[in-house]
C-alpha cells in the first residue's frame, strides 16, 4: 500500500533538510564576483552624508553589492565608507576602490583609537568584542557625517523614500531596521539601562541606520558601559544603540517594506517577494539567500 502524501512530503523534508542547507550555505556561488563586471559607481569625496558598510575582510565583495544596492537609490552627492573589521588585502581595497571611485576603506581600529581618549568603556568592549568595534565604528563615523550605517549582508531593491525624505530635510530623523520581535540583550546591560531609567527602542536591529551627525551620545554609552560588567552575549552594540537612537527621537522602519525575516530558511518553504520589498536584512539563519536569491535578483534588475 502506497504511502499518504503528506507522510511522503514529511519524509523527503526531514531526509533532504539538512544536507540542502549544508550545500546552500557553503556552495560556492559565482553571483558574488559579478559585482566586478559592473559599470564604476563614482561617489562623492568629502560627502557630508556618506553610506557606511561594516565588512570583514573576507566579505569585501558582499559589502561591494550592498554599498550598490544602497547608493543607487540615493543622492548623487552621497559618500561611500567601506569599515573593515581586520587587515584587508591591498588588492581588494584596490577593487573596492576601482567599482567606487572616490570611496574610502579604513579599518575599526583606527576608528577605536579615534574615541580612545573620550570613550575608555567602549574601547575596553571594542578589545574582547567585534560587536564593540561595530559600536565605536558607528559611534566615530557618526561624529563625521549624516550616515545611513549597513552591514554587508543587506540588500536594497528599490527607492527607499522613507531615507530620501529624511535625508533631504538634512536628516530630519533617525531612521532604523526593526528586529522580528523584541530587543534581547545581556543582563549586565538591561540591568544599568534600567537603573538609569533611560528609554530604549524596543524593535530595533542595528544593521540598518540612518544617524542624524552627532545625534548619539558617547557620554550616554560610557555610562551604561561603565555600569555593566564583562559582556557575554553576542550582541551589545544592539542594546546600546537602541537606548542612543531612542534619546535621538529615532523612529522604526515599517516591516513590511524594510524586511528581517526567517522566510526561505529552509529549501521547501516560500521566500519573501523581493519585487514587493524595499530591503532585506539576510540575517545568519537566511544569510544563504544573499547569494541564492538577493543577488541574483538585483543583478537581473541591473542589467
Amino acid at each position: 500500500m502506497p504511502r499518504p502524501r503528506s507522510l511522503r512530503t514529511a519524509l523527503v523534508r526531514k531526509l533532504s533538510t539538512r544536507p540542502v542547507r549544508w550545500w546552500e550555505r557553503n556552495r560556492f556561488y559565482p553571483i558574488k564576483s559579478k559585482i566586478a563586471k559592473l559599470p564604476p559607481l563614482p561617489v562623492c569625496q568629502g560627502a557630508r552624508f556618506a553610506v557606511v558598510v561594516l565588512s570583514t575582510p573576507s566579505a569585501m565583495v558582499e559589502a561591494a553589492w550592498t554599498a550598490r544596492s544602497l547608493l543607487l537609490h540615493l543622492p548623487r552627492e552621497a559618500g561611500l565608507v567601506v569599515v573593515v573589521d581586520g587587515s584587508p588585502k591591498p588588492d581588494a581595497v584596490s577593487q573596492m576602490q576601482s567599482m567606487f571611485p572616490g570611496c574610502s576603506v579604513i579599518q575599526t581600529s583606527a576608528l577605536v583609537a579615534e574615541i580612545k581618549e573620550r570613550a575608555p568603556f567602549i574601547v575596553g568592549l571594542a578589545e574582547y568584542h567585534p560587536m564593540g568595534r561595530k559600536l565605536a565604528t558607528i559611534l566615530a563615523l557618526q561624529e563625521r557625517y549624516d550616515v545611513l550605517f549597513a552591514d554587508n549582508d543587506v540588500l536594497a531593491f528599490k527607492e527607499l523614500p522613507e531615507i530620501l525624505e529624511s535625508i533631504r530635510n538634512g536628516v530630519s530623523r533617525n531612521l532604523y531596521l526593526q528586529e522580528i520581535g523584541q530587543v534581547s540583550g545581556d543582563a549586565a546591560l538591561f540591568a544599568p539601562v534600567h537603573s538609569l531609567n533611560l528609554p530604549y527602542a524596543g524593535t530595533i536591529n542595528v544593521g540598518f541606520l540612518l544617524i542624524r551627525q552627532r545625534s548619539l551620545s558617547l557620554p550616554v554609552a560610557e555610562k551604561i558601559l561603565s555600569l555593566s560588567g564583562r559582556i557575554a552575549t553576542w550582541f551589545p552594540d544592539t542594546m546600546i544603540l537602541s537606548v542612543l537612537m531612542e534619546l535621538a527621537g529615532a523612529l522604526p522602519l515599517p516591516r513590511s517594506d524594510y524586511v528581517i525575516s526567517a522566510a526561505r530558511q529552509f529549501w521547501f518553504e516560500p521566500d519573501v517577494n523581493y519585487a514587493g520589498i524595499r530591503l532585506r536584512h539576510f540575517t545568519g539563519p537566511v544569510r544563504h539567500l544573499l547569494y541564492l536569491k538577493g543577488m541574483p535578483f538585483l543583478h537581473a534588475s541591473w542589467k
